[in-house]
């Protein structure tokens, strides 16, 4: 059961990850700050 917790965390975190890139490439006016608080939010909803 664990071990398919930490299966599902590290996809989401890889795709979070994926997400953060695309951002900032999108939007290079973004902050480190502001571009960790979008990638924590979406790690924790």
């Amino acid at each position: 059961m664990a071990k398919k917790d930490g299966e599902l965390n590290s996809k989401k975190l890889l795709d979070v990850l994926k997400y953060s890139f695309e951002e900032s490439e999108r939007n290079a006016q973004i902050t480190p700050k502001e571009l960790i608080q979008k990638m924590i939010y979406k790690l924790t909803k």
